[in-house]
């Protein structure tokens, strides 16, 4: 009966913020008091994740933030019109993208299944690994609410797909790994601890709480001296986005081990919700283990 319930609540959630879809660009005026009513109808209102010693505000941030994007996945083929992206890459990043390929890891952000997409509008190929929407609690919603998300934000890939791994069998990177050598570029969603069968793992430490990191295609982007990056998305208001690109290995040119690009991955995200916390959606798992 309690996951019918949040099934329910999920199913108002996505209804509103597909409604409220239409006004990100045409009234804003309407869209934020609309995200107002999205923070109460988000299912997760009365259950902050966030360390005690954040204060709550922080939650209702992540909240309206949480809305704002599931707003925006409705529209996302439509996002080079509608949303004001500032790209923020002073290490040129985007350049050995587009030029040689390599990896970019990500956080699992509220812009996470966008980011692909603002990245491949810049011109760059791209495969992107995510765990699999059928291991999501909300995938009975699918059919109904999110059937396009995917394939939509695929259209930007220039050629790419999704390729969507499993936490319960293992999984072959193979066809992945014949698009870097091909010098296109592969997204990867990290920030988990590693729940992949037979995948090897690297420790690193979140907030102060070690976990093991998977270490999924680094590996072959080391060996083989790739362009290894870090991008995220942050929500500044209205329909204005900042996306941040950061190297891990001077483009490529930096001999790296998976040890270093881990720990400067994780020193990124460290920084970031050290002031922002909303920022990060693995709190919960990450507290499952402190």
């Amino acid at each position: 009966m309690k996951s019918e319930k949040l099934l329910e609540q999920y199913s108002r959630f996505f209804s509103f913020a597909k409604l409220a879809a239409s006004l990100i660009e045409k009234h804003p005026l309407l869209f934020w008091l609309a995200t107002m009513v999205g923070e109460h109808l988000h299912p997760a209102k009365n259950f902050n994740q966030l360390p005690l010693n954040y204060p709550e505000r922080r939650w209702k941030t992540y909240l309206r933030t949480s809305f704002f994007a599931t707003s925006l996945l409705y529209r996302i083929e439509e996002f080079p019109r509608i949303i004001d992206i500032e790209y923020l890459d002073p290490d040129g990043a985007l350049l050995a993208a587009r030029q040689r390929g390599g990896l970019i890891l990500t956080f699992h952000h509220a812009f996470a299944y966008h980011f692909p997409a603002f990245i491949g509008n810049r011109g760059v190929s791209l495969n992107v690994l995510a765990l699999s929407p059928t291991e999501s609690p909300l995938y009975p919603l699918y059919d109904i609410h999110a059937a396009t998300w995917f394939s939509s934000c695929e259209k930007f890939f220039n050629g790419g797909k999704w390729i969507f791994l499993s936490s319960k069998k293992t999984n072959s990177l193979h066809r992945t790994v014949s698009w870097l050598k091909a010098k296109k570029c592969a997204i990867s969603l990290h920030d988990f601890p590693n729940f992949y069968p037979n995948s090897r793992s690297c420790p690193v430490s979140v907030h102060g709480i070690p976990f093991n990191a998977p270490v999924g295609l680094i590996e072959f982007a080391v060996k083989e001296k790739l362009p290894i990056s870090v991008g995220y998305s942050i929500w500044v208001g209205s329909n204005k986005i900042k996306l941040t690109m950061k190297t891990l290995n001077r483009n490529g040119e930096e001999v790296v081990s998976v040890e270093t690009v881990l720990e400067r991955y994780t020193s990124l995200l460290n920084t970031i919700i050290h002031d922002q916390p909303e920022f990060w959606e693995g709190w919960g798992i990450l507290s499952s283990r402190a």
